[in-house]
């Protein structure tokens, strides 16, 4: 009788690392890091704005009285801004302006680069040359700016030449200009970063899909590039609104001492150890920048009409009129999977020149 060989069946893979772990011990260490270094410090934060204090030191306790000083004076003078609405106006209206311009630039750095650019290595060299200024640090790049600006400065001095100004531009420093400039010069690059990393996970065939449709590009660029861009938009907006609203070397240094921030406001009181004080004001500060991301999401929404014969959305590019146009099978998938419940239904499409209808193979 022939001997019979039993091969033994390998033992089962073993489970990958941590998947036997559960999800919440999982979890665990960027929980306790998030927990130490943001939510206790914000806590004490929190705790020591209610303390009292005097010249000398800290009075432990609960009083309201540092909320209090920060408006005072504020309700008996209606006909004029008390110098708290005064600062954080200034303060907000930084934070547009610098957020508008940073916006307007990093999208369009972003948008060029990732759709306008080709070569992967060009890209790369592109995004190292946008990171040029950063090999230096933000006070001599604001300096740079004084030989440029002054009174006798480069363009002062351009102008006079060419005979197109008799005096020299006093606003160009010192003034909420070369604040609003540096801030720019600074941060832009915290905008530019987001927006393009989310702009190279677009699937390009939904821009082929626009096209087909016959969206111009403006169309594509405001239905389909910018909405999917949004996550981009919203973390460079936080970095960029954050920083600037803390800040306050810069306004310091380019605004010459004389504009003043929250940020400047909270840095004085620090340096006198009017720590509580100082608190309130990052609260107020913080609750505000709170309210901001917290809102209502403006890129959020999207029509539900797709084939209604409205103007076209980011879903509602592929519908002409009241039917869908004639467009590849696989950008009909790629929207179907995108947009979900609006074309849920869609097994077809209507050949608008020949009037007649396509079945599509849509999963």
């Amino acid at each position: 009788m022939a001997n019979t060989v039993v091969v033994p069946r390998p033992a089962a893979a073993a489970a990958a690392p941590g998947r036997a772990l559960p999800a919440w011990l999982q979890a665990a260490p960027l929980a306790a890091v998030f927990v130490l270094f943001f939510l206790i410090p914000l806590a004490l934060i929190v705790m020591v704005s209610f303390w009292d204090f005097n010249e000398y030191e800290l009075l432990p306790g609960f009083t309201f009285k540092n909320y209090l000083s920060i408006f005072e004076g504020c309700s008996s003078n209606a006909d004029d801004w008390c110098v708290t609405f005064k600062t954080y106006f200034s303060t907000f209206k930084f934070c547009l302006l610098v957020w508008i311009i940073t916006l307007l630039i990093g999208f369009a750095v972003s948008y060029f680069m990732a759709f306008h650019v080709r070569s992967s290595t060009m890209q790369t060299l592109l995004f190292v040359v946008c990171t040029i200024p950063f090999w230096t640090s933000n006070v001599i790049r604001m300096i740079s700016w004084v030989p440029l600006l002054g009174r006798n400065g480069l363009v002062n001095q351009s102008l006079q030449s060419a005979g197109l100004i008799e005096e020299p531009l006093e606003w160009l420093l010192f003034s909420d200009f070369s604040v609003v400039l540096a801030f720019v010069h600074l941060y832009t690059m915290f905008m530019i970063v987001p927006i393009f990393n989310s702009m190279m996970r677009i699937d390009r065939s939904l821009l082929e899909a626009a096209s087909d449709c016959g969206a111009t590009a403006w169309q594509t660029l405001w239905n389909v590039v910018l909405p999917l861009s949004r996550t981009g938009i919203i973390i460079g907006s936080i970095f960029v609104i954050t920083i600037v609203m803390g800040d306050f070397v810069t306004i310091g240094v380019m605004g010459g001492q004389q504009i003043a921030s929250v940020g400047k406001i909270i840095q004085v009181q620090t340096s006198y150890l009017q720590f509580p004080l100082a608190a309130a004001n990052a609260v107020l500060v913080v609750v505000h920048r709170a309210d901001d991301h917290l809102g209502p999401d403006p890129f959020g929404r999207y029509s539900q009409g797709a084939l209604s014969g409205k103007q076209p959305t980011r879903c509602g590019v592929l519908a002409t009129g009241n039917f869908l146009c004639p467009v590849r099978a696989v950008h009909v998938r790629a929207y179907v999977g995108d947009c979900g419940a609006e074309f849920s239904g869609a097994r077809g499409w209507l050949d608008l020149s020949a009037a007649r209808t396509v079945v599509a193979l849509v999963s």
